[in-house]
Parts: structure tokens; sequence; C-alpha cells
């Protein structure tokens, strides 16, 4: 890895994003794994708008595998894809948050906006229960 003005640049196979299984056909889940900062963000939201594109207005993201998230661009990239996501009548959860991230969430008054699940599971179970509720 290299920097530019301090920002630590990422080669392209430091980042990715896993597409999890869908469940009844109504909640995709997103695994991120690696950095996610101003280098990466263009990646998740390609994988956002694909999901979309998809059918998928009911998405889980985990963070267990991210080992790090720009506070201000890692944010600011989850709360564009829940706006996304919620000018379709769909929406965004997280799952395994790391602590570092749940405190810049919550640093941002965003706890209610990005809600955060302590497993995957737990976030993909809710939000397919609200979804079959609506």
């Amino acid at each position: 890895m290299d920097t530019v003005n301090g920002a630590m640049r990422p080669d392209a196979a430091d980042f990715h994003v896993e597409v999890g299984e869908t469940t009844s056909g109504t909640v995709t889940t997103l695994r991120l794994i690696g950095t996610l900062n101003v280098y990466t963000e263009p990646a998740l939201a390609a994988r956002v708008q694909e999901a979309m594109k998809g059918g998928a207005w009911s998405l889980v993201v985990s963070l267990a595998e991210v080992d790090h998230v720009d506070a201000e661009v890692g944010v600011g990239a989850l709360l564009r894809a829940l706006r996304r996501l919620q000018a379709g009548n769909g929406t965004l959860l997280l799952a395994e948050v790391p602590e570092q991230v749940r405190k810049a969430i919550k640093a941002r008054g965003l706890g209610l906006v990005l809600p955060a699940f302590p497993t995957e599971e737990s976030a993909v179970e809710f939000l397919a229960t609200w979804r079959s509720a609506a």
C-alpha cells in the first residue's frame, strides 16, 4: 500500500464485496472485506447498485471482515447506500460492526438511521420479518 495525501491507497485486491445468500428473494447480504475509504467506496457503491438492479431492496451489510473504515468517507458511503435504497422503498441494516465504526456512526447521530445488529443472521431475520409484515 502507498499513501496519497496521508490516506492509505489500497491495492485493488485489498477491498472487495461478497454477495451473500438471498433469503426468500427479499434480503441480500453484502460482506465487506478490507479497508473502506475514499479509494474503495466506488466498489461498494457499484455493488449496491448491482444488487438494486437485481431486485434487492433490503440489504444487510456485514462489516465483520473490514479492517479499517474511514470515519468520514466510510460512514458517508453507507449512508448514501441507505438513501438510494430508501428512494425505492428499501432499507439497509448493518451487522457485525467494529467498535471504531459504531463510534463514528454514533458520533454523527446516525445510530437510529444506520441500525446495527450483532450478527448477520439476526439482521437478515429482522428484515425478512419486517418485509413480510409490511
